[in-house]
């Protein structure tokens, strides 16, 4: 049936998109601006390791679960009237949590799970106002879908206006907001543009209850197949993980400053913008080869072949190959898109994904392993989106396995039986024997993927960086190493110590590094007020070489956050 729009009508639908644009560009800009906010402000009680972001990921992932799910649920069992209302008094219930402060009663318990107790944290203190916010994505979309305005029948395009928004106000904190306000300032405005939302998302809810004469696609009863709900988390779990792991490694390698935790999620936003459109960038074959270069630039970064410092190239690299690698995850993700009937499942799967990505890289990936290995493992899975889907891929990656292996033993044999082989020459010998591998197997593509992984593998593997001990804490990795006559502790590539090793059985061993006895702190403690005082308190143990400067008449407290350090 044609229904012809009168004037009155068509002026209505034309201010339709500018009220769902405006309510899905506020939700958004609030929901990302909150995240630093509330980090910034229990920075001073849990610290600012790159863990304490990651953590805070994973809450914030996990509640957008539980914020889609809510939606998902509302748009399958209730009229648009009614979910406008329960939505409205879920909004109001999160007021009573304004402005944003650390609740009074909480209190940090140090020898307790960090990773727990900063979760828990983050739900007392920002849980319902981010739950209120993160179920407005699918839930207005779904409301356009239902109000008869321009492209109803694919409001996908929202989703680009919503991370846009996101985009705006993640890089509006670091850049504006907090060089030129307080962190109280910011979350009283904070608190102000929460209160508005609430007049756009009744005046989105009332189109929706009333929409114009459109075919009611969402009715439409068709399942989705297992297979494609996989994909979907999938393609969302690969850029998530690889967020996090580039984010953790430049902290812990430069440093743990908001900044560098807001650069790689800017960029991640801004792949939802550019690839929820309906354009195309870059040709799809084009794509795919350097996607998978900046696959093995990654790999070979966070395995060590490439050497242990983060340098400037490496830095630009690293961010530059993640938001390459999210922009073509993402563009798979749009291309797989259901039709509106499931777009609240298909956001819902899209915030599992996420989230599983938040919990491999803050809570298995510490447990599991002693290095930073999350990131060569999320970049080698990366990998099965260059493959086509009609693949027999078990036995073809299998068989290009099993090329590597062989045509990588004699790398292998050298790495093993050389006393104290040279990293960079055992790692030039893998990378040839890999190449020689992919020339082998270059007639089928998942067997290259095959022989690609088993190469990573054996090299991380049989490669001795000369570590002594390595290991993992919440607030970072740990590494001690005997270089020459000097054994040196490591958090990350920054040394925070040393001692030789001839000074194990003296009385007060030479302090070295930048604790030696003509640097800064030595003149501190060495001067007459220093030598004076009764108790001196220090921050962070390191190794200890501070107390090779203590006397007798003094008593000398340590304050260290990580119990492995101690």
């Amino acid at each position: 049936m044609h229904v012809t729009d009168t004037p009155s009508r068509a002026g209505t639908r034309a201010f339709v998109p500018v009220v769902f644009i405006a309510t899905i560009f506020l939700s958004a800009s609030l929901l990302f601006f909150v995240q630093p906010l509330f980090t910034r402000i229990v920075l001073p009680i849990i610290g600012g390791s790159p863990a304490v972001w990651t953590t805070a990921m994973l809450f914030f992932q996990t509640v957008l679960i539980a914020g889609y799910l809510y939606a998902h649920v509302l748009t399958r069992h209730l009229k648009s009237r009614f979910q406008l209302l329960i939505h409205l008094a879920v909004w109001a219930a999160a007021l009573v949590f304004l402005p944003l402060a650390v609740p009074e009663h909480w209190t940090l318990d140090p020898t307790g799970p960090m990773a727990w107790q900063t979760l828990m944290l983050y739900a007392v203190g920002v849980g319902l106002p981010f739950f209120a916010l993160s179920a407005n994505a699918p839930l207005i979309q779904y409301w356009y879908a239902r109000s008869g305005g321009p492209s109803a029948e694919d409001p996908y395009f929202l989703y680009g206006a919503s991370n846009l928004g996101s985009l705006a106000a993640l890089l509006a904190f670091p850049l504006i907001a907090e060089p030129l306000f307080g962190a109280s300032k910011i979350g009283m405005g904070w608190a102000v543009g929460f209160c508005a939302l609430g007049a756009f998302l009744l005046m989105s809810g009332l189109c929706a209850s009333q929409p114009a004469k459109v075919a009611d696609t969402t009715s439409v009863k068709t399942s989705v197949p297992a297979r494609r709900i996989l994909t979907w988390a999938f393609l969302a779990f690969l850029p998530s993980s690889l967020m996090l792991s580039v984010t953790s490694k430049i902290s812990l390698d430069i440093g743990a400053v908001p900044l560098v935790w807001v650069v790689p999620l800017a960029l991640y936003l801004l792949t939802f913008v550019l690839t929820f459109t309906h354009r195309d960038f870059v040709p799809d074959g084009l794509f795919r080869r350097l996607v998978a270069l900046v696959l093995l630039g990654i790999v070979g970064i966070f395995s060590g072949l490439t050497g242990p410092q983060m340098g400037l190239v490496k830095l630009v690299f690293l961010v530059l190959g993640f938001f390459v690698v999210a922009l073509y995850a993402h563009r798979k993700l749009y291309l797989e898109r259901p039709d509106s009937a499931h777009l609240t499942l298909f956001y819902l799967t899209m915030s599992v994904g996420g989230a599983l990505g938040g919990l491999f890289n803050s809570i298995i990936a510490p447990m599991a392993f002693n290095g930073l290995y999350e990131a060569s493992a999320t970049a080698l899975l990366a990998g099965l989106m260059l493959l086509p889907k009609d693949m027999k891929l078990p036995r073809n990656i299998l068989r290009g396995g099993i090329a590597a292996l062989v045509v990588c033993l004699p790398a292998i044999l050298i790495a093993f039986w050389t006393e104290t082989p040279d990293v960079g020459k055992v790692a030039a010998y893998f990378l040839v024997s890999g190449f020689v591998a992919v020339v082998v197997t270059r007639r089928n593509l998942s067997a290259i993927y095959g022989a690609v992984v088993a190469t990573f593998l054996a090299s991380a593997i049989s490669i001795d960086t000369g570590t002594d001990f390595r290991d993992r804490s919440f607030f970072g990795m740990h590494r001690i190493q005997d270089r020459g006559d000097i054994r040196v502790y490591s958090n990350g590539t920054t040394i925070h110590g040393g001692q030789r090793i001839a000074d194990d059985t003296a009385e007060r061993p030479q302090p070295i590094h930048y604790y030696h006895p003509k640097g800064p702190i030595a003149q501190v403690v060495n001067a007459d007020r220093g030598e004076s005082v009764d108790r001196v308190g220090v921050v962070g143990l390191g190794v200890g070489s501070l107390s090779c400067y203590s006397r007798p008449h003094q008593n000398w407290q340590y304050y260290e956050i990580d119990t492995m350090v101690v």
